[in-house]
């Protein structure tokens, strides 16, 4: 299981993706938010699993990401909606999760990056040996672990923790062809009533602690904000 970033931004990761690859990638996505969420689901200890704690939103706009890509290559895809079950019905996009602080703070590690296109290199060395020059085939996955600050201060509104590290870019996509909401592929099994609970819960959840790095500025309205921790 994993979720490959070869890239600081999710639409350059998806692009760089070979077709095979690409596809699958729609599922993993869906594995590891069934893993995050459901109550009662395996794979809850797996490092791909544990370093996207915290930030569903994000993931969910990874998987977007991905499901869009797919459809720019002439795939039909049905995986899209199910992983906006995670947010409600909303979708998040990387403008939005950059703005409001959503997005992990190990996005652009060059360490971790580069582990990924090490790793697809191995996996397909005339695909990505001329898109990554220089990297080797060797290195081991680097895993972010749990990053996600599991004790909030008591404090009304959000938290801004502030990071000090370089802001990442925007980016803008060519649209994606229509939605043309087939059934995706077999998941293993349909959500419990205990699994929708807390897809519920999940998609209500605040955020309450937000991730903002150098020359990042508060979204509006600043007064959500009412303590800031520098990091």
């Amino acid at each position: 299981m994993q979720t490959f970033l070869p890239c600081p931004t999710f639409g350059r990761s998806a692009a760089a993706l070979d077709t095979r690859r690409l596809g699958k990638q729609r599922v993993e996505t869906l594995q590891v938010l069934r893993a995050l969420v459901w109550p009662e689901y395996g794979w809850k200890r797996h490092p791909a699993v544990l370093m996207w704690r915290g930030f569903t939103p994000a993931l969910v706009a990874y998987g977007v990401a991905v499901c869009d890509e797919w459809r720019r290559r002439g795939h039909r895809d049905g995986v899209r909606a199910v992983l906006l079950d995670y947010t409600g019905g909303y979708e998040p996009t990387w403008s939005w999760c950059l703005t409001e602080g959503l997005l992990p703070p190990w996005l652009g590690d060059e360490e971790l990056h580069r582990s990924h296109q090490s790793s697809l290199i191995r996996k397909d060395p005339e695909h990505y040996g001329p898109m990554f020059p220089g990297v080797p085939d060797d290195l081991p996955y680097v895993w972010p672990g749990e990053c996600y600050p599991r004790d909030v201060p008591d404090t009304p509104g959000l938290v801004a923790w502030w990071l000090d590290r370089p802001p990442l870019p925007d980016e803008h996509l060519p649209p994606a062809p229509p939605l043309d909401h087939r059934p995706g592929p077999s998941v293993a099994r349909e959500p419990t009533r205990a699994d929708l609970e807390a897809m519920r819960a999940e998609a209500e959840d605040p955020r309450t602690v937000r991730f903002f790095r150098q020359g990042q500025v508060l979204p509006l309205p600043t007064s959500r904000f009412t303590l800031q921790v520098n990091s």
